[in-house]
């Protein structure tokens, strides 16, 4: 369903003969994961604060447009937005833009019923969580888990899981390495949604708010990041000669080398 749902970018994963992954090669950084591998927490939470009636609508929201079309004729400019979890998808996935533009919003509803009838909630929800930027160059749960938090998405506590579900509102601001004051905060909101919605009681909420961002140290992609680095260059150059930049970047290639790490090291 990833493929279908049009997950545009995927790292290229460049391992040795022992299974060692050496490198990574991307222009975005993401790294997908199927539904069943995401807690439940992180499912909870995105829906709660991003669209508490995913379950229930055709792909619009029909309450929600009409809140925003009020909120909108009260303003100067569209400000509110009233976009679910499927049209939010169809934007990112048919690169329909972020100009909040009455044409815009046309075509991701008439898309984002299309994708309701064809796919199931959860492989909605899937193609959602692997797509969405949450900022640092991450795209997806399973690369925002391990930027921020150093560990996979299954392992992300509920405190985790909300934080994460809070930034794709406003994914450079909200990054917690760059604002974590305001990343908390907006934490707390999901928190309290996921509370309102009997997500998760008040005893779970109340310890989540009292949990202490624990954040990884900042990574760059660079050639220090890679072991074997030589050799990965190589590899890089062979790869160059065979594919196209846009495949070797954005396709998502699982490369098998020759290299045995563990004797590699021993050698050195």
């Amino acid at each position: 369903a990833l493929e279908e749902l049009g997950v545009s970018s995927l790292a290229t994963n460049i391992y040795s003969a022992d299974n060692v992954l050496l490198a990574r090669i991307y222009s975005e950084n993401r790294e997908s994961v199927k539904i069943s591998e995401i807690p439940q927490n992180v499912q909870n939470a995105t829906i709660a604060i991003e669209d508490e009636r995913f379950m229930t609508h055709s792909g619009v929201d029909f309450r929600g447009i009409g809140r925003a079309l009020y909120e909108n004729l009260t303003r100067t400019r569209l400000s509110q937005g009233g976009s679910t979890i499927t049209q939010q998808l169809a934007r990112n996935v048919y690169a329909l833009g972020r100009k909040k533009t009455f044409g815009r919003k046309v075509q991701e509803a008439i898309i984002a019923l299309r994708l309701e009838r064809r796919y199931s909630k959860p492989e909605i929800l899937e193609g959602y969580l692997n797509e969405v930027f949450y900022g640092a160059r991450s795209y997806g749960i399973q690369s925002a888990s391990k930027t921020y938090f150093g560990k996979p998405c299954n392992q992300l506590t509920l405190a985790e899981a909300a934080l994460l579900a809070g930034i794709p509102q406003r994914p450079n601001y909200l990054n917690p390495f760059v604002n974590p004051e305001q990343a908390l905060a907006r934490r707390n909101v999901v928190l309290a949604k996921m509370e309102e919605l009997n997500l998760v009681t008040t005893e779970e909420a109340e310890k989540a708010r009292h949990e202490k961002l624990r954040l990884a140290k900042p990574r760059k992609q660079t050639v220090q990041n890679w072991k074997a680095p030589y050799f990965v260059d190589a590899v890089m150059r062979e790869l160059e000669n065979r594919y196209d930049p846009d495949m070797i970047y954005r396709g998502g290639l699982q490369v098998y080398t020759s290299l045995n790490y563990a004797m590699q090291q021993a050698a050195e």
